[in-house]
């Protein structure tokens, strides 16, 4: 018992020690130049989409590009759309199929995506080396099939 608390802490260190929570300009992601393993939006893209200009966006999203290392990961976690007859998210939202096609245009594939509840979803992306052929488009894991009637991803 005291080997596995002891190993529960160290793991806690060691995962509090390497994540640091940042406030940007949505231009960039004020890293300076540093590289990183993962990017965690949560609830956010919905904004960067609809509050930002095409430029304005096309910065932000290339400099969570820039500061990815090559096997690094960028978790969106956002509010998606539901069929009809299903309690709505109670905030804003943003179609996954929207949020994909546009994340495979600015350089990234799909590696997992998941839906535990119909309101919310999480997509996982990496970066795609320049000039290499966009990944298939992994299923959904989380609670079940697609709502019948849900649009496929858009591939650009």
């Amino acid at each position: 018992r005291d080997l596995h608390l002891s190993i529960r802490r160290q793991r806690q260190m060691c995962i509090r020690d390497s994540i640091e929570t940042l406030q940007t300009d949505g231009k960039t992601l004020g890293l300076k130049g540093r590289k990183v393993n993962g990017v965690f939006l949560c609830s956010l893209y919905h904004n960067i989409y609809a509050m930002s200009t095409a430029p304005e966006r096309d910065s932000f999203v290339n400099a969570i590009r820039e500061a990815l290392t090559d096997d690094g990961l960028l978790y969106l976690a956002d509010n998606g759309l539901v069929q009809p007859g299903i309690l709505p998210y109670h905030g804003p939202y943003i179609a996954k199929e929207l949020l994909i096609a546009q994340l495979l245009n600015y350089g990234f594939d799909l590696v997992r995506q998941h839906q535990h509840i119909p309101q919310r979803y999480l997509l996982v992306f990496k970066k795609r080396p320049d000039g290499q052929t966009p990944a298939p488009i992994p299923p959904v894991a989380g609670f079940g099939p697609a709502p019948s009637g849900a649009s496929p991803a858009v591939r650009p």
